[in-house]
């Protein structure tokens, strides 16, 4: 791939499937302990990726897959429309919903449009949000 955009894109993804074998361990003696080839794929350790096999995305990197797919069908982003497409795939994801994305499904279901910025300091929303730099209108500035 010559586009550095799209091997951003790829890039994000790859961290986020490596990530996905400890996603959610935060204590570093466990982590320490454990007997992980920290350069291979592996299947979630946490209980909270149920279904997950090595090599799948988290929920965060799904939801990137979703905006790609979004962004490739209509080549501009419309958050109205994209939060109807989101909406569409949240409702038969059988992967994590997060607290943010439960409220965001909420607020959707009730005819409103999700409340802008996180309510919570978490940023995870930042690893989703790669592909909205194909929307540029000069791919080479990135």
């Amino acid at each position: 791939m010559e586009n550095r955009i799209e091997n951003a894109i790829m890039g994000a993804l790859v961290a986020d499937s490596y990530a996905l074998g400890v996603h959610w361990i935060y204590d570093t003696a466990q982590l320490d302990e454990m007997r992980y080839d920290w350069g291979a794929l592996h299947a979630p350790i946490a209980p909270w990726h149920e279904g997950k096999r090595k090599g799948d995305f988290t929920h965060y990197g799904d939801q990137m897959v979703w905006l790609v797919e979004y962004l490739q069908r209509c080549e501009s982003f419309d958050s109205n429309a994209y939060a109807q497409f989101w909406r569409q795939k949240m409702q038969s994801y059988k992967g994590y919903i997060d607290g943010a994305s439960k409220a965001a499904m909420h607020a959707l279901e009730e005819g409103n449009p999700p409340a802008c910025g996180p309510a919570s300091a978490d940023l995870s929303i930042v690893g989703r949000i790669a592909p909205l730099v194909t929307c540029g209108n000069d791919v080479n500035t990135f």
